[in-house]
């Protein structure tokens, strides 16, 4: 009899404006599905849509391929009592949440306190504990975080960390007894030919994909951008808009950009077409005040497109495998010095980055643990969560 594992999240496929949370809840069931009968509860719906997505039915579960259904849920029908109900059907042997903050997940907290369920529980944090997380929305983040620590549910649950900054970040705020595994999300496999796109000096394509936030720090590339005074240079942004105040603030940037340097906002680009629009460009970049992972950052090197980001996610060290630059998100000279750098890049020092960060990604893919590591957690009928 295979494992069941009950996973709630937010967001899932066919929806893909939520960004990383969504194509890490994919590569997870994709390396389950062989293993364990997967179930996810869900949204009916993308980030910020009010309508469903279409042709998928509502409130029923729904076969997504073998072993792997989902239930999709009008926003009104998640309560804990509908929850609680599911629970009971499926009596899963493992409750992953894939958010702490997530109205889902917080009716999900909601029904394990209420109730005596004895299930194994899993929570990935994806970054929601960091200084600069916590920070927006500090006065309702701090009182609910201090209320779900004060309930003593966060003794049964293994905590998932990406990283051992999150590892740290995870004990600072639920208490240094708390059991966390460190777990690497799990990236993207696809197979993608090396077919890197011609440079020439003095021309330069830049792809900005992720939400549109002040995490994720639009204004500081574009307010560099403004202080580049040469050469042509093309920044297309892809992603969804969090925050349509900020949105009108970085519009208000882009209008001031010289004429040599064009900037196009693209909107939302669906995870199944990810990898055939960076093809289109030199580089990514992302100057993210926090990432965990950074979903894109990976797609990016698995088409052979070098990466210009901050020092602010796990990829490091970036110079000297000549793939890109992760550079101080305080220091412009730095930012300018290297997109300069870029812009003067002639098409055979870029064959050469493209090449190597192509063969980066076959690297890590070949080396990385990550689904060994969540099989080891999930397979196992039991965890016992220890005090530690």
């Amino acid at each position: 009899m295979k494992t069941k594992i009950l996973i709630f999240s937010e967001y899932f496929s066919p929806g893909y404006k939520a960004g990383g949370p969504i194509r890490s809840i994919i590569n997870i069931v994709e390396g389950l599905k062989d293993h364990s009968e997967v179930y996810i509860i869900t949204k009916n719906r993308d980030w910020s849509e009010a309508v469903p997505y279409p042709d998928i039915p509502e409130n029923e579960w729904v076969l997504i391929f073998e072993n792997v259904n989902a239930l999709y849920l009008d926003p009104k029908k998640i309560i804990p009592s509908v929850l609680k109900k599911h629970i009971e059907i499926i009596k899963p042997s493992w409750i992953f949440l894939n958010s702490i903050y997530s109205p889902l997940s917080r009716n999900v907290f909601m029904v394990l306190l209420r109730n005596k369920i004895n299930y194994n529980i899993a929570v990935a944090v994806r970054g929601e504990l960091s200084t600069k997380a916590i920070s927006i929305r500090f006065f309702l983040k701090v009182p609910y975080l201090l209320a779900l620590r004060g309930s003593g549910l966060t003794k049964r649950i293994v905590w998932l960390s990406t990283n051992l900054k999150e590892y740290a970040e995870i004990k600072k705020v639920f208490g240094k007894k708390r059991q966390v595994k460190v777990i690497d999300n799990i990236p993207r496999n696809d197979k993608v030919i090396w077919n890197p796109l011609n440079k020439t000096r003095g021309n330069l394509r830049l792809i900005f994909l992720s939400r549109i936030d002040k995490m994720k720090n639009l204004h500081f590339l574009l307010s560099i951008l403004n202080k580049l005074d040469f050469g042509n240079i093309i920044l297309d942004i892809y992603g969804s808009v969090k925050d349509k105040t900020y949105l009108q603030q970085c519009n208000l940037l882009i209008s001031k950009l010289p004429s040599n340097i064009k900037v196009s906002v693209c909107g939302s680009v669906n995870s199944h077409n990810v990898l055939t629009v960076l093809k289109k460009y030199h580089f990514l970049v992302q100057p993210s005040l926090s990432e965990n992972f950074g979903h894109s950052i990976f797609e990016a090197f698995l088409c052979g497109i070098p990466v210009i980001i901050s020092d602010r996610t796990p990829w490091r060290n970036l110079e000297e495998k000549s793939i890109g630059w992760d550079l101080d998100i305080f220091n412009e000279s730095q930012w300018i010095h290297v997109l300069n750098y870029a812009l003067n890049m002639d098409d055979t020092e870029y064959r050469s980055f493209s090449k190597n960060a192509i063969d980066f990604s076959q690297h890590y893919l070949k080396n990385h643990q990550s689904i060994k590591e969540i099989r080891k957690l999930f397979l196992s009928e039991t965890y016992n969560v220890m005090e530690v």
